[in-house]
Formats: structure tokens, sequence, C-alpha cells
């Protein structure tokens, strides 16, 4: 709904969208999956957005920018401990 690429907004401007585009926090939850109430944490700023769901909501609320670098590195991450695994496998 949201997704401002342009900038980031901040939890109480998200909820000035919720509230001027006549939308619960319910309904875009359930149009966009997630669990209603970890979106209302997010919104109260109980929840740190750091990974999973909470970060999810994070970015589609646009109150956290996407960092591709970051992205990269898991990615990278994942792939390197894949490659242990895989090699492990192997010798056994």
């Amino acid at each position: 709904m949201f997704n401002i690429k342009s900038r980031m907004i901040s939890t109480d401007q998200a909820k000035s969208l919720f509230e001027a585009q006549g939308l619960s926090v319910a309904e875009w939850s359930r149009s966009w999956g997630f669990k209603t109430a970890l979106v209302y944490r997010v919104l109260r700023g109980e929840a740190k957005c750091l990974r999973g769901e909470s970060h999810e909501i994070a970015l589609a609320l646009g109150i956290k920018e996407k960092n591709l670098d970051s992205a990269l590195q898991i990615k990278l991450k994942e792939d390197s401990i894949e490659a242990k695994h895989s090699e492990g496998d192997v010798r056994s």
C-alpha cells in the first residue's frame, strides 16, 4: 500500500496514511498476508524489525528502507553455509 520508494516515513505518518485512506490496519494486514497484531507492534515501535515478518512489514509500510547490500551479504552467507554443508555430505 505505502511502499514509498522516494523516502522513508515515520510510524506516525504511516498511521496517518491509514486514517487518510480510510483503511484499517487489520484490512491492510490481511491484504498483505501479515499478522495484524504484529503490524500494530511495528506501528507502536515495539518490534525491532531486524528480520523476519516484522522486517517485511516495515519494508511494506515504507518505514524501513531496503538495503540491497545487506540482502546481498545475507545471500552470500547462506550460499557459503550451503556449500559447506554440501562438502560435508560428500565426504561422509
